[in-house]
């Protein structure tokens, strides 16, 4: 395993950030409310990407994101749906208070 300096400085701020999120529950549901907010956007833009390719019967131009692989319109639909539901379900949890 190579050691490289931009995984251990991502490692330290993740783990500092979750490690705040964690001492103080109110950072902590303004960091998932950011999330669900990315969810949302990645969910509706894969969606209107896969429709409007659909509709308009243009071929989806294939790209990766680290492991996973969008080639279809079906693919793209389903990852904008789970998006979509984690940002829906994250946004939930996160307005769960005291």
């Amino acid at each position: 395993m190579q050691f490289e300096i931009s995984s251990f400085l991502g490692g330290l701020v993740l783990g500092s950030l979750l490690t705040v999120a964690l001492a103080f529950p109110r950072i902590g549901r303004i960091f998932a409310r950011i999330a669900a907010v990315l969810f949302f956007i990645g969910g509706i833009g894969l969606i209107a990407w896969a429709t409007g390719g659909l509709l308009l019967g243009s071929e989806l131009t294939p790209f990766d994101l680290g492991q996973i692989a969008i080639a279809d319109a079906s693919d793209a639909i389903g990852w904008g749906t789970g998006l979509l539901a984690g940002g829906i379900l994250t946004l939930v949890l996160s307005s769960l208070g005291r």
